[in-house]
Parts: C-alpha cells; structure tokens; sequence
C-alpha cells in the first residue's frame, strides 16, 4: 500500500461548444475541499466536496477544475496482515507527510498527501465498503492537521 504525494492546482476550464465558440470559468471554484465522493447519472457528475455543499458538474456548467499532480508515492507498511484488509500505521501515515514536506523545500511548490492506493489481486478493482471507510478516515486525518 502507498499514499500519493502531489502538489494541487486550480485552473479555468475551457470548454469548446458544438457552435465552436469557447468558454472560459468562474472566479471562484465551486467544488473547492477533497473530493469525498462521485456519482454519474446520464450527462450530469454529482462531486460530494470536503469544504462545500455537492456540486453538480455538466457538460456546460464546471468552469475550474482542480488538478492533481501525482509526482511521488511513499510506500507503508501494512499493520494489519489479512487479505481482505489493507490498513497502514499511523507512524506510516506521518512518515509520508515528512516525505511530502521535504518535497515541498526541495521543490519549492506545496506538496500534500492526496490519497492511497493498493491492488486487489483477488478481487475485483470497485472499491470495496473496506477502501470507502479507509479514504474517509485518511481525508479526514489529513484535514485535522
């Protein structure tokens, strides 16, 4: 198992209408916080947001999108060993946040922790009930400080 390290942008989404005119975005973003959750439904993508109210993004509607840069992993070590479990000690977790820190001074751009990843060599790759639960704690650890 291992966490992500990226830095996080905000940019303007340019969309380009069947006419061929462009479109530029908002000022503000309105899907600002970690993304806690996406849905599709036809045209439309609901995006459950950490710092604000659901915001449903369309083919006309989202005009800034926030982008990940993923330019480091850090690998942990498993504190549970059964096969349906991937779960990470805590001195892991803050290993990877001294690895994204010391990204940040020799890179000089602000570097975070944005997620985890793991393989299910067994099962198929949705996440199970188990990686929902294990994401919420993360953002949340991650959001206390």
């Amino acid at each position: 198992m291992g966490l992500l390290l990226s830095r996080i942008e905000v940019q303007p989404f340019t969309e380009t209408h069947m006419d061929g005119s462009r479109d530029a975005g908002f000022p503000e973003s309105q899907t600002d916080g970690a993304v806690n959750g996406v849905c599709s439904r036809g045209s439309a993508t609901a995006v459950g947001t950490a710092g604000a109210a659901p915001a449903t993004l369309s083919s006309s509607a989202a005009k800034r999108e926030k982008v990940a840069y993923i330019w480091g992993t850090h690998i942990g070590e498993r504190n549970v060993q059964r096969s349906d479990r991937v779960e990470m000690s805590a001195e892991s977790v803050a290993s990877a946040t001294e690895a994204a820190d010391r990204m940040t001074t020799d890179t000089r751009a602000l570097t975070y922790m944005v997620g985890w990843h793991h393989s299910h060599p067994r099962i198929p790759a949705v996440p199970s009930s188990v990686d929902l639960c294990t994401q919420r704690r993360f953002q949340q650890y991650t959001e206390s400080g």
